[in-house]
């Protein structure tokens, strides 16, 4: 009767596990794809996150104890300082805000979110992006 009862529980549990990791896949893959999941914005309540200023914004989300966070975090710096004007760069720490995962939908970090000049968003990426990358992408953005 137990083994009975804890081979059911084994295999509800790994239906939970596989059926949680195609909603986060299918999630991922429509966000990548550029398509909205549901909003115009990182935001899952679909307010404009781009803020007062207008300008495109890349938002990193991670945490200090996360190794490709901590490999991202000067490089994000160098582009706060460089793109200062330009657009803005906005870490946000998992460790502070940790609503943040659920209010921009991150499952994964690091994730980078890069909304344009209007809010809305146009690319998203999960774990460590080169400052190359990043600056490939504010360009197609029309960043200069």
């Amino acid at each position: 009767m137990i083994m009975r009862l804890s081979r059911r529980l084994v295999v509800l549990a790994g239906l939970l596990i596989v059926l949680g990791t195609l909603y986060a896949w299918k999630t991922q893959v429509l966000r990548g794809s550029g398509q909205a999941v549901g909003h115009d914005s990182a935001s899952p309540r679909g307010e404009t996150v781009a803020g007062e200023r207008g300008l495109p914004m890349v938002i990193d989300v991670g945490r200090d104890t996360c190794e490709p966070c901590k490999m991202m975090a000067p490089l994000l710096r160098e582009l706060e300082e460089e793109y200062r004007g330009r657009a803005i760069i906005k870490v946000i720490n998992l460790d502070d805000d940790p609503s943040a995962a659920s209010r921009y939908g991150v499952y994964l970090i690091p994730t980078q979110i890069f909304i344009d000049a209007s809010g809305k968003e146009v690319y998203r990426h999960q774990g460590y992006l080169s400052k190359e990358a990043i600056v490939s992408i504010l360009k197609d953005m029309g960043v200069k």
